[in-house]
């Protein structure tokens, strides 16, 4: 379960790229646009949180940058 950093929603993972979002199936991104109700697309990671750490540290630590 993802939770947006402002505490108000939750989704659920229910594969590699697809979230339930009320009660409906979407990508992150587009649930992210809905939950900022947004007609545009939004990156999810600086919005949702998963254990308490937000997306976007911990897709920086998986895939670091090699110089």
């Amino acid at each position: 379960v993802l939770y947006s950093i402002n505490g108000e929603s939750t989704c659920e993972v229910i594969d590699e790229k697809k979230v339930r979002y009320n009660e409906e199936v979407f990508s992150l991104t587009r649930a992210t646009s809905l939950m900022l109700d947004v007609s545009y697309n939004v990156a999810p990671g600086l919005y949702w949180n998963y254990e308490g750490r937000r997306l976007r540290s911990i897709y920086n630590e998986t895939y670091e940058i090699e110089e």
